[in-house]
Protein backbone atom coordinates (compact mmCIF):
# COMPACT_ATOMS: atom_id res chain seq x y z
CA UNK A 1 0.00 0.00 0.00
CA UNK A 2 2.83 2.44 0.86
CA UNK A 3 4.45 1.75 -2.51
CA UNK A 4 1.22 2.70 -4.30
CA UNK A 5 0.93 5.92 -2.28
CA UNK A 6 4.55 6.83 -3.00
CA UNK A 7 4.06 6.12 -6.69
CA UNK A 8 0.94 8.30 -6.73
CA UNK A 9 2.76 11.15 -4.96
CA UNK A 10 5.66 10.89 -7.41
CA UNK A 11 3.31 11.04 -10.39
CA UNK A 12 1.50 14.06 -8.96
CA UNK A 13 4.87 15.78 -8.42
CA UNK A 14 5.97 15.13 -12.00
CA UNK A 15 2.72 16.33 -13.57
CA UNK A 16 2.40 19.61 -11.69
CA UNK A 17 3.11 22.30 -14.32
CA UNK A 18 5.13 24.58 -12.06
CA UNK A 19 7.32 21.71 -10.93
CA UNK A 20 7.54 20.23 -14.41
CA UNK A 21 8.97 23.57 -15.54
CA UNK A 22 12.12 22.49 -13.72
CA UNK A 23 12.86 20.63 -16.94
CA UNK A 24 14.54 23.84 -18.09
CA UNK A 25 13.83 26.64 -20.49
CA UNK A 26 14.20 27.21 -24.19
CA UNK A 27 17.69 28.55 -24.92
CA UNK A 28 16.62 31.61 -26.93
CA UNK A 29 13.40 32.31 -25.01
CA UNK A 30 14.57 32.16 -21.43
CA UNK A 31 11.07 32.28 -19.93
CA UNK A 32 9.54 29.53 -22.08
CA UNK A 33 9.57 26.44 -19.85
CA UNK A 34 10.18 22.92 -21.07
CA UNK A 35 8.46 19.91 -19.54
CA UNK A 36 10.71 17.78 -17.36
CA UNK A 37 12.92 15.51 -19.42
CA UNK A 38 12.69 17.54 -22.64
CA UNK A 39 15.84 18.65 -24.43
CA UNK A 40 16.35 21.29 -27.08
CA UNK A 41 17.50 19.90 -30.42
CA UNK A 42 20.34 21.56 -32.37
CA UNK A 43 19.52 23.71 -35.37
CA UNK A 44 17.35 26.42 -33.85
CA UNK A 45 17.59 30.00 -35.02
CA UNK A 46 17.41 33.44 -33.48
CA UNK A 47 17.10 36.64 -35.47
CA UNK A 48 16.75 40.01 -33.76
CA UNK A 49 15.41 42.99 -35.68
CA UNK A 50 13.99 46.38 -34.73
CA UNK A 51 10.46 44.91 -35.07
CA UNK A 52 11.29 42.12 -32.59
CA UNK A 53 12.90 38.73 -32.45
CA UNK A 54 12.25 35.67 -34.55
CA UNK A 55 12.99 32.32 -32.94
CA UNK A 56 12.64 28.81 -34.33
CA UNK A 57 13.41 25.92 -32.01
CA UNK A 58 12.49 22.27 -31.50
CA UNK A 59 12.52 20.25 -28.29
CA UNK A 60 12.10 16.52 -27.80
CA UNK A 61 10.96 14.35 -24.93
CA UNK A 62 8.73 11.57 -23.65
CA UNK A 63 5.19 12.74 -23.04
CA UNK A 64 1.77 12.20 -24.52
CA UNK A 65 0.70 14.92 -26.94
CA UNK A 66 -2.33 15.74 -24.79
CA UNK A 67 -0.07 16.16 -21.74
CA UNK A 68 2.22 18.54 -23.63
CA UNK A 69 -0.77 20.65 -24.71
CA UNK A 70 -2.08 20.70 -21.13
CA UNK A 71 1.36 21.74 -19.87
CA UNK A 72 1.46 24.77 -22.16
CA UNK A 73 -2.25 25.56 -21.73
CA UNK A 74 -1.57 25.87 -17.99
CA UNK A 75 1.91 27.41 -17.85
CA UNK A 76 1.85 29.97 -20.67
CA UNK A 77 -1.02 32.06 -19.21
CA UNK A 78 0.86 32.10 -15.89
CA UNK A 79 3.74 33.75 -17.80
CA UNK A 80 1.54 36.44 -19.37
CA UNK A 81 0.69 34.70 -22.66
CA UNK A 82 -2.91 34.86 -23.93
CA UNK A 83 -4.36 32.19 -26.20
CA UNK A 84 -5.19 33.58 -29.65
CA UNK A 85 -5.84 30.30 -31.46
CA UNK A 86 -5.09 26.60 -31.44
CA UNK A 87 -1.47 26.22 -30.34
CA UNK A 88 -0.98 29.99 -30.58
CA UNK A 89 -0.39 32.57 -27.85
CA UNK A 90 0.37 36.29 -27.78
CA UNK A 91 2.23 38.38 -25.23
CA UNK A 92 3.09 42.02 -25.67
CA UNK A 93 4.13 42.33 -29.32
CA UNK A 94 5.11 38.70 -29.88
CA UNK A 95 3.24 35.65 -31.13
CA UNK A 96 4.25 32.15 -30.03
CA UNK A 97 3.13 29.13 -32.03
CA UNK A 98 3.94 25.52 -31.40
CA UNK A 99 3.44 22.33 -33.34
CA UNK A 100 3.64 18.84 -31.87
CA UNK A 101 4.71 15.83 -33.92
CA UNK A 102 5.50 12.22 -33.14
CA UNK A 103 9.06 11.00 -33.52
CA UNK A 104 9.07 7.30 -32.75
CA UNK A 105 8.35 6.88 -29.05
CA UNK A 106 9.02 10.59 -28.38
CA UNK A 107 7.36 13.81 -29.36
CA UNK A 108 8.89 16.89 -30.92
CA UNK A 109 7.54 20.34 -30.12
CA UNK A 110 8.50 22.99 -32.66
CA UNK A 111 8.27 26.58 -31.42
CA UNK A 112 8.02 29.64 -33.61
CA UNK A 113 8.20 33.10 -32.01
CA UNK A 114 7.74 36.21 -34.14
CA UNK A 115 6.66 39.84 -33.83
CA UNK A 116 2.90 40.38 -33.77
CA UNK A 117 1.57 41.88 -36.99
CA UNK A 118 -1.58 43.93 -36.53
CA UNK A 119 -4.06 43.59 -39.38
CA UNK A 120 -3.35 46.20 -41.99
CA UNK A 121 0.25 46.65 -40.81
CA UNK A 122 1.53 45.56 -44.24
CA UNK A 123 -0.75 48.03 -46.02
CA UNK A 124 0.87 51.26 -44.78
CA UNK A 125 2.40 52.20 -48.11
CA UNK A 126 -0.34 50.76 -50.32
CA UNK A 127 -2.67 53.08 -52.23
Amino acid sequence: MRTILRLGAALAFLTTPALAAEGGFLKEVDDLPLPAGFVELPGGTLFEAPQGRIVEATVQGNMLEVEARQFYDQTLPELGWSRTGPDEFQRDKEVLRFEISLNGMRINIHFSLAPFKASGADDKGAK
